[in-house]
């Protein structure tokens, strides 16, 4: 799967070293790229404030990394229009471009898009996808939604197609996912994650009504 943070799994000598399976995991972050996202008991949460030595804490929770992926953009894509982070622009050329600038502004290249994936007739919605080096291009763009397809030839950008993405919406990250925050799989059905670089390492540009377009 094409993933939004940067991706790992607990090793489990690390969880039997604990004896009992966490609640919630701390993570080091920049004090200057707050707000932070992170995952609580249910869903996501904003975080203003750190803990000792620059650290948020972010709930273990029973869900999938994809389910995760798009709770972080529904709620990056609000807080983005709230607060005019200039990261959130309509699903156009012009929109496009400007969600890839805005990324770029931030010394953060090289970037890629992560686009929704196309169903094909007698396709199953439900198959995982492959990461972009594991199939050729020509496939990648067979899984492109047609009307996607000037936006994404324009930005000239590598590009990736995921299940998770909600139709309608073209999301521009740092092709280091680093820059943009961590997901730990800490079992098979549990996870942890924090975004710590909401405003400036995630671009979003979205046709209306998609995600959460009119939350603000």
């Amino acid at each position: 799967m094409s993933h939004l943070l940067q991706f790992s799994r607990l090793s489990s000598k690390a969880l039997q070293r604990k004896g009992v399976m966490p609640l919630m995991l701390e993570y080091p972050v920049p004090e200057e790229t707050g707000p932070y996202l992170v995952s609580s008991t249910s869903s996501v949460m904003w975080i203003t404030e750190l803990h000792p030595n620059s650290t948020v804490k972010a709930a273990v929770r029973e869900t999938t990394p994809g389910n995760f992926f798009r709770e972080v953009i529904e709620a990056v894509s609000a807080m983005g229009r709230q607060q005019n982070w200039g990261n959130v622009h309509p699903l156009t050329l012009e929109g496009v471009r400007a969600a890839i600038q805005h990324v770029a502004s931030y010394d953060l290249d090289p970037l890629e898009l992560l686009i929704p994936r196309a169903h094909p007739p007698g396709g199953d919605p439900s198959s995982p996808d492959e990461e972009e080096g594991d199939v050729p291009k020509a496939v990648r763009v067979a899984l492109m939604p047609p009307e996607l397809r000037p936006l994404i030839e324009d930005a000239g950008l590598p590009f990736r197609p995921s299940v998770w993405v909600p139709d309608g919406t073209v999301i521009v990250v740092p092709k280091d996912r680093t820059f943009v925050g961590v997901l730990n799989q800490v079992t098979p059905k549990k996870i942890a994650g924090v975004v710590h670089n909401a405003a400036r390492g995630i671009g979003i540009a979205q046709a209306a009504g998609s995600i959460d377009a009119t939350r603000a």
